[in-house]
């Protein structure tokens, strides 16, 4: 199990929103992927998939996440 979390950018950013999910649970993604964008207080950016195989959510849209913080887990495809 992968999890995905919400990376570093830069000294000021401590929590992002995720604005838009580009994929649903169960759906297959591969390492590299951009899996969701995020809004942090300067910016908006693409969270890409840290693994590959198959994703589930664990953050809804408008959900405010700590950096660190896990929005996802990949498990490896069957």
């Amino acid at each position: 199990m992968i999890e995905v979390v919400v990376p570093k950018w830069g000294l000021t950013v401590d929590s992002v929103r995720i604005t838009l999910k580009l994929h649903t649970d169960g759906d297959h993604v591969l390492q590299g992927d951009p899996i969701c964008e995020v809004e942090t207080d300067k910016a908006v950016a693409e969270i890409e998939a840290s693994g590959t195989g198959i994703l589930a959510w664990v953050v809804e849209v408008d959900d405010e996440v700590a950096v660190g913080g896990v929005i996802a887990r990949i498990s490896e495809a069957s």
